[in-house]
């Protein structure tokens, strides 16, 4: 029986990329075979819980080709999974902007739950408490939980709006 072959390039090429993530192709790869092995790198460490690295692969691909969905799309799930959410929700947006595929609707639609109740009163108090101050003045009056609390509402409202943006457009 043959063993398996590698998926990735070698430690050695993986330490090279690593250190100039701008401009590594890897030799015997096309650039679209490249982009292939960053995003499936990048949703591998997602699901072994590695987020910063997983960000680092992501971010990789997509400079390498900004007009493909699938890093914006693995970037998302990165950022959804470092508590991110503003960040996941608009990955996943520009993801569904080339491409609706229903894996990114899914994982749009994931984060649109992530929140499923109202806004948080303590947030309606603090924005009343300083009417004049700016969302972002009006999180750094909040604790840490708190300020996580509703970033994550903000970024459920949004991802549920560009659901539904995208939903209208399907209609129509």
């Amino acid at each position: 029986m043959k063993a398996a072959q590698s998926t990735y390039p070698s430690a050695e090429e993986f330490a090279r990329f690593l250190g100039d993530l701008r401009g590594w192709k890897h030799k015997n790869l096309t650039l679209e075979e490249t982009v292939s092995m960053l995003v499936a790198l990048a949703n591998h460490l997602v699901d072994k819980i590695q987020p910063a690295s997983a960000q680092a692969m992501a971010d990789a691909a997509h400079r390498l080709a900004p007009e493909r969905p699938e890093p914006l799309n693995a970037l998302g799930r990165a950022y959804a999974q470092s508590r991110h959410m503003h960040k996941a929700v608009q990955a996943f947006e520009r993801a569904l902007e080339i491409n609706p595929n229903p894996a990114y609707v899914a994982n749009l639609e994931q984060l649109a739950r992530s929140y499923p109740g109202g806004e948080p009163e303590f947030w309606t108090a603090t924005r009343a408490a300083v009417p004049d101050a700016s969302p972002e003045q009006a999180l750094k009056l909040l604790t840490d939980e708190q300020r996580y609390t509703v970033e994550q509402y903000l970024a459920a409202e949004k991802a549920r709006k560009v659901l539904a943006k995208l939903r209208t457009a399907r209609r129509g």
